[in-house]
């Protein structure tokens, strides 16, 4: 960022606009998104400029001034800038309530079929409440990512299948993904969680006296597993 800065004191725009770009696609608030737009303007590149001027009125509510121009960004003939005027205009959609054009232009974001195209349309899905869909999506990338990405992969799909009210799956997603990362507190707090729930079957009761116990050895910073061990004693 200081090296942007010294760049843009000095006048080189051009050269301050990539430092600039990150921390505005890291943390984006109406100053960094702002001066984006106004960077690119300066550049005079217009479809960047759009794309940053969709952020920044998305950001304002006005998303149907943001749909506008995110239009004029995914025509950019850069495939990087036209992916991003097409997210500009699937948030714009989602802000003004329009659920067929927001989920037609995601379904125009992932036809790539990678594991972060599937990430993307089952969260388009979980937006929609359309959980069968989401499931179906998080399964997909599960299928495609490496080990070492899959472990959240299992934990979001094990929240699809508990939506569902499908337990068994529930527990066999977060199970995957214990195996995977052993050392994530969270899945082996999500994992009690969904054996207390059905406590009288099969042993679930020790599972989950088991899975909290291992959840504080790891972090012992949860007030609630405190609590909930004490219940489940």
């Amino acid at each position: 960022e200081r090296l942007g800065e010294t760049y843009y004191k000095r006048g080189d725009v051009r050269a301050a606009a990539p430092y600039f770009d990150v921390l505005a696609r890291r943390a984006p608030n109406v100053f960094t998104v702002s001066r984006m737009a106004e960077v690119y303007t300066r550049l005079k590149d217009r479809e960047r400029a759009a794309y940053w001027r969709a952020v920044q009125v998305g950001l304002a509510g006005d998303f149907q001034a943001a749909l506008t121009l995110g239009k004029i960004a995914s025509e950019s003939k850069d495939p990087e800038i036209s992916r991003r005027g097409l997210l500009a205009m699937a948030e714009a959609y989602r802000g003004l309530r329009q659920k067929e054009p927001y989920l037609a232009t995601i379904k125009q974001l992932t036809a790539g079929e990678g594991v972060q195209d599937f990430l993307l349309l089952a969260s388009a899905y979980q937006e929609l409440d359309q959980h069968e869909d989401r499931t179906k999506a998080l399964i997909q990338a599960a299928e495609k990512a490496t080990d070492s990405a899959k472990p959240p992969i299992y934990f979001a799909l094990s929240q699809a299948y508990s939506v569902r009210g499908m337990r068994d799956e529930a527990e066999k997603a977060l199970e995957e993904a214990i195996r995977l990362d052993p050392k994530r507190a969270a899945y082996h707090r999500e994992l009690a969680k969904t054996y207390y729930e059905r406590r009288a079957l099969d042993g679930r009761l020790q599972k989950a006296i088991r899975f909290w116990e291992t959840a504080l050895a790891l972090d012992d910073s949860e007030a609630s597993d405190w609590q909930n061990l004490g219940v489940a004693y």
